[in-house]
C-alpha cells in the first residue's frame, strides 16, 4: 500500500466540559476508527480536529497519544 492509500479519517478532538482535551476519549476514538471503524489512517489535529483552537503542545500531545 502507498503511504496515503485507503481511507484516511479526519478525527475530531474530544474535549472535557472545561475545555481541556479529553485524552482518554481521543485514544479510544482513534482505536475505534482504526479498528472496527475501518480507517487505514487518521488526520489528527487537523481542521476538523480543532487545530485553530489547540496550542502547539496540545497538538503534539494528541499525535503522541494516537500514535502511541
Amino acid at each position: 500500500m502507498r503511504p496515503y492509500e485507503g481511507l484516511l479519517t479526519a478525527m475530531v478532538t474530544p474535549f472535557h466540559q472545561d475545555g481541556r482535551v479529553n485524552e482518554d476519549a481521543a485514544v479510544a476514538l482513534g482505536r475505534h476508527l482504526l479498528g472496527p471503524g475501518g480507517s487505514h489512517g487518521l488526520v489528527v489535529a487537523g481542521t476538523t480536529g480543532e487545530a485553530a483552537t489547540l496550542t502547539d503542545d496540545e497538538q503534539v500531545r494528541l499525535v503522541e497519544l494516537v500514535v502511541g
